[in-house]
C-alpha cells in the first residue's frame, strides 16, 4: 500500500509539470534571479552590520577587509585546564561588543561561555555543530 503523503507529492509533481508557466518560472528565473538577490541581501546586510571575530591564535597582521579580529586568552598553546581558562577574556570581550547575534562553530568551553552570554544579553546564539565527516559519504560516525 501506497503512502498518503507519497500520494500527494506525485500528484503535486504531475500537476507542475504539467503546468508550463510554473515549470518556466521555476527553471528560467531561479537560477537568473537567485543569484543577484542573494549578492543584493549580502551587500545591504554587510553595511548594516558589524562582523568580529574572536580568536585565540591571531596573526600578526590580522587586520581583514569587513571584519574585526579580537585576540582572547594569553599566549598561543592552549591551557592545562583547557579553554574555559579562556572565560573571563572571551566574557568581557562580548560584554564589550553587545553582539545582536553570536555565531559559535567549535564544541569546547567557549560554546558554554557564549550561551551564557547570549542568555544574559538577550542575544541570539547559533551553534554550528556539523564537521566535514556530515558531506563525506565515505566517512561513516558510529
Amino acid at each position: 500500500m501506497t503512502s498518503p503523503v507519497l500520494v500527494v507529492a506525485a500528484k503535486e509533481i504531475r500537476e507542475n509539470l504539467r503546468d508550463r508557466r510554473t515549470l518556466f518560472s521555476a527553471l528560467v528565473f531561479g537560477p537568473l534571479f537567485g543569484p543577484i538577490l542573494f549578492a543584493l541581501m549580502m551587500t545591504l546586510t554587510l553595511d548594516r552590520y558589524d562582523i568580529h571575530y574572536l580568536a585565540r591564535r591571531v596573526p600578526g597582521d590580522a587586520e581583514m577587509d569587513g571584519y574585526s579580529i579580537h585576540r582572547i586568552g594569553h599566549g598561543e598553546a592552549m591551557p592545562r585546564i583547557g579553554y574555559v581558562a579562556d572565560a573571563p577574556s572571551l566574557y568581557r570581550a562580548m560584554r564589550a561588543l553587545q553582539p545582536y547575534v553570536i555565531y559559535q562553530r567549535v564544541g569546547c568551553a567557549y560554546t558554554g561561555i557564549a550561551a551564557y552570554c547570549a542568555q544574559r544579553s538577550g542575544a541570539r546564539l547559533v551553534w554550528h555543530a556539523s564537521s566535514d565527516a556530515d558531506l563525506d559519504r565515505k566517512v561513516r560516525l558510529a
